[in-house]
C-alpha cells in the first residue's frame, strides 16, 4: 500500500517497513540520500517531520517488541535516535509517542529527551492548539502538552474499556467541537476557549 510522504520546502521523504527511506529532490524527483535497514516490500509509513528530524514508525512496533525504528537527520539521512511508537504527533516542539511501551511519551524533538510520561496508551492522537486529544480505555481525553497532566476525561457510550480498539478510533476538530468516531458511533464535544487560549475545556456531549 501507500502513505503519504512527509514535506519539506526542498524534498518529498518517502518512508517504507524497516525504516526503509528515500529523500527525492521536489523540483525534480531525483534521489538525494536513501536509508535502507536490510528488509524489502511491505506497506510505506507515514513518516513525522519537524525540526529536521525525521521519525519514521514500523506498522506494529510494540506487537513486534522492537525498539529499532530510527529517527533520521533530514539533511543527509543518518540516525540521530530510536524509539519504540507509532508516528508521534508535534505538540509545542515535542514529538509525543501516544502509543509507548508503557503508556504515552513525550520528548524534545529536537534532542530525544524525555519531559514527561503518561500511563495510558491513547489512539488516534491529535494536537489541538497546546493540547492533546485521544482515546485510552474506553474515554476520551485531554493531555496538556508541557506537564502531560488529563485536562479532562470523558466516558464513550458502549465502547471499550481496554486497550484494544478495531479498528482504530477518529478524532477530528471543528469549530467549537471535537469528534470522536468510535465503536460505530460518533460523539460531538461542546468545546470552548478559556480567556486566555490555552486549552479547550469540556463542555455537554452532543448527541
Amino acid at each position: 500500500g501507500s502513505a503519504t510522504p512527509a514535506l519539506d520546502e526542498l524534498r518529498v521523504y518517502v518512508a517504507g517497513g524497516c525504516g526503509n527511506t528515500e529523500a527525492l529532490d521536489r523540483a525534480t524527483g531525483t534521489s538525494v540520500w536513501r536509508r535502507d535497514f536490510g528488509c524489502s516490500g511491505g506497506a510505506t509509513v507515514v513518516p513525522a517531520l519537524f525540526a529536521g528530524r525525521l521519525w519514521v514508525p514500523e506498522l506494529a512496533p510494540i506487537a513486534r517488541n522492537t525498539t529499532v525504528m530510527p529517527v533520521l537527520n533530514a539533511g543527509d539521512g543518518s540516525v540521530v535516535g530510536r524509539f519504540n511508537s507509532y508516528r508521534p504527533v508535534i505538540a509545542d516542539g515535542l514529538a509525543v509517542l501516544a502509543r509507548d511501551e508503557h503508556g504515552v511519551r513525550a520528548v524534545d524533538a529536537s534532542t530525544g529527551k524525555q519531559v514527561w510520561r503518561h500511563r495510558t496508551h491513547l489512539y488516534a492522537p491529535i494536537v489541538i492548539g497546546h493540547d492533546i486529544y485521544g482515546v485510552g480505555r474506553g474515554r476520551v481525553l485531554a493531555l496538556d502538552s508541557e506537564r502531560g497532566t488529563t485536562l479532562w476525561s470523558a466516558a464513550l457510550r458502549e465502547h471499550h474499556t481496554f486497550d484494544d480498539y478495531t479498528p482504530n478510533p477518529v478524532l477530528a476538530a471543528a469549530p467549537g467541537l471535537l469528534f470522536v468516531a468510535a465503536a460505530g458511533r460518533i460523539t460531538a464535544f461542546e468545546s470552548a476557549l478559556r480567556p486566555a487560549p490555552r486549552r479547550i475545556a469540556l463542555g455537554a456531549a452532543v448527541r
